[in-house]
Protein backbone atom coordinates (compact mmCIF):
# COMPACT_ATOMS: atom_id res chain seq x y z
CA UNK A 1 0.00 0.00 0.00
CA UNK A 2 2.77 2.51 0.75
CA UNK A 3 2.58 5.37 2.57
CA UNK A 4 2.10 9.54 2.27
CA UNK A 5 3.95 12.07 3.43
CA UNK A 6 4.00 15.53 3.48
CA UNK A 7 5.94 18.05 4.47
CA UNK A 8 5.85 21.95 4.53
CA UNK A 9 8.80 24.51 5.58
CA UNK A 10 8.35 28.29 6.61
CA UNK A 11 10.27 31.02 7.54
CA UNK A 12 9.50 33.46 9.73
CA UNK A 13 11.05 37.13 11.51
CA UNK A 14 9.87 36.79 14.90
CA UNK A 15 9.76 34.76 18.08
CA UNK A 16 5.97 35.57 19.04
CA UNK A 17 4.56 32.38 18.72
CA UNK A 18 1.06 33.55 18.57
CA UNK A 19 2.22 35.12 15.11
CA UNK A 20 3.58 32.09 14.16
CA UNK A 21 0.83 29.69 14.83
CA UNK A 22 -1.54 32.00 12.95
CA UNK A 23 0.56 31.96 9.95
CA UNK A 24 1.10 28.13 10.24
CA UNK A 25 -2.73 27.76 9.98
CA UNK A 26 -3.61 30.44 7.26
CA UNK A 27 -1.63 28.15 5.18
CA UNK A 28 -3.69 25.45 3.65
CA UNK A 29 -1.55 22.40 3.23
CA UNK A 30 -0.99 22.12 6.64
CA UNK A 31 -4.61 23.17 7.60
CA UNK A 32 -4.80 20.22 5.59
CA UNK A 33 -2.19 18.38 7.63
CA UNK A 34 -3.67 19.08 10.69
CA UNK A 35 -7.22 17.87 9.75
CA UNK A 36 -6.19 14.94 8.67
CA UNK A 37 -7.12 11.66 10.83
CA UNK A 38 -5.63 8.06 10.02
CA UNK A 39 -4.49 5.87 12.85
CA UNK A 40 -0.98 5.47 13.49
CA UNK A 41 0.08 8.43 11.81
CA UNK A 42 3.44 10.23 13.15
CA UNK A 43 4.12 14.50 12.96
CA UNK A 44 7.22 15.77 12.99
CA UNK A 45 7.97 19.69 13.62
CA UNK A 46 11.76 20.74 13.26
CA UNK A 47 12.85 24.47 14.14
CA UNK A 48 15.68 26.42 14.02
CA UNK A 49 16.36 29.78 14.97
CA UNK A 50 19.47 31.91 14.13
CA UNK A 51 19.78 34.95 15.94
CA UNK A 52 21.57 38.24 14.15
CA UNK A 53 22.76 41.16 15.12
CA UNK A 54 20.35 44.12 16.39
CA UNK A 55 17.84 41.83 17.68
CA UNK A 56 16.93 40.49 14.48
CA UNK A 57 16.02 36.10 14.00
CA UNK A 58 15.46 33.90 11.55
CA UNK A 59 12.91 31.12 12.49
CA UNK A 60 12.78 27.68 10.08
CA UNK A 61 10.00 25.48 11.02
CA UNK A 62 9.25 22.15 8.99
CA UNK A 63 5.72 20.55 9.84
CA UNK A 64 5.52 17.04 8.14
CA UNK A 65 3.40 14.02 8.78
CA UNK A 66 3.74 10.40 7.23
CA UNK A 67 0.75 7.81 7.53
CA UNK A 68 -0.38 4.76 5.73
CA UNK A 69 -1.82 5.29 2.15
CA UNK A 70 -5.54 4.09 2.56
CA UNK A 71 -6.67 1.34 -0.31
CA UNK A 72 -9.38 5.05 -1.55
CA UNK A 73 -6.30 7.11 -2.02
CA UNK A 74 -3.95 4.36 -2.94
CA UNK A 75 -6.42 3.52 -6.52
CA UNK A 76 -7.17 7.78 -6.85
CA UNK A 77 -3.22 7.69 -7.34
CA UNK A 78 -3.27 4.96 -9.85
CA UNK A 79 -5.78 6.50 -11.89
CA UNK A 80 -3.93 10.04 -11.82
CA UNK A 81 -0.97 8.15 -12.54
CA UNK A 82 -2.60 6.31 -15.31
CA UNK A 83 -4.02 9.44 -16.56
CA UNK A 84 -0.52 11.34 -16.42
CA UNK A 85 0.66 8.62 -18.50
CA UNK A 86 -2.15 9.26 -21.22
CA UNK A 87 -1.49 13.43 -20.80
CA UNK A 88 -4.79 13.85 -19.55
CA UNK A 89 -4.76 15.18 -16.24
CA UNK A 90 -4.25 19.22 -15.82
CA UNK A 91 -2.61 20.39 -12.28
Amino acid sequence: MGYVFKGVPQHHRTLHAGSIMAALLEEPVIADMLATYVADMAFALRVRVQAYAEGVVSVWLMLAVKYKRSELEQDHHTADANQADNGSVQR
